[in-house]
């Protein structure tokens, strides 16, 4: 392509030396259409060329990114826990549009307990499940190994609880929110390791600190 293209052009040179050389003849009329169509010819053709390459260098330039994205985690509430570590599981899934962008699912699961009363051992449990969608960033410099996980989004959270007092159980299902934010390391294209500050719950129940967690997780990029 390059070479027809060379030579092409070249035809073209000589020509349009030869009519400005000779000057104006009984052929010139016809010689000059011959001499522009083979110029329009060869400068569509190198604009084509031209505006190929500076795509495919564009290409090239992009730094290739995994669309797809699956995280599991697990840690611990923050503050009044006195459950078991880890009381905190969750599973991410997303898929990113680019490098930084994504969108997907969020799973989480808190279980909480706290003495509400020493005197008769009143005590309270629960179990809060969210279930939501969430906007995924990675943000930080493309193609380095540390970046900065976040996420935030809108779900359902549902409540189970149990009162020792009343000996009874309770369950409540509301629309909620969530969000979270950390740091992660990825050591190799696959996978990743991080640590985030997360809370997940409904908007009647945004006041419960319990359910702020701090977790540590393993994700896959693919």
């Amino acid at each position: 392509m390059l070479s027809k293209l060379s030579s092409l052009c070249s035809v073209c040179a000589v020509e349009a030396r030869d009519h400005f050389k000779n000057g104006a003849s009984s052929k010139s009329h016809k010689n000059r259409e011959n001499f522009l169509r083979k110029a329009i010819i060869c400068t569509l053709m190198t604009s084509v060329m031209c505006l190929t390459k500076n795509h495919l260098a564009a290409q090239n330039s992009t730094p290739e990114y995994t669309q797809w994205y699956v995280g599991v985690s697990a840690g611990a509430s923050v503050f009044d826990n006195e459950e078991s570590i880890p009381n905190i599981i969750g599973l991410q899934g997303a898929y990113f549009f680019n490098h930084r962008y994504g969108a997907g699912l969020v799973a989480r699961k808190c279980n909480t307990f706290k003495t509400i009363s020493s005197k008769n051992n009143t005590f309270h449990t629960a179990e809060d499940l969210f279930l939501g969608a969430s906007f995924f960033a990675h943000w930080g410099r493309s193609g380095a190994k540390l970046f900065f996980p976040t996420r935030i989004g809108l779900g359902i959270n549902q409540r189970d609880y149990f009162n020792s007092n009343t000996m009874r159980g309770n369950s409540k299902t509301i629309i909620g929110a969530h969000g979270s934010a950390g740091i992660a390391i990825r050591p190799s294209k696959l996978i990743s390791f991080g640590v985030n500050a997360e809370f997940a719950s409904s908007f009647d129940n945004m006041d419960s600190l319990e359910l702020l967690g701090l977790n540590i997780g393993i994700s896959f990029h693919f």
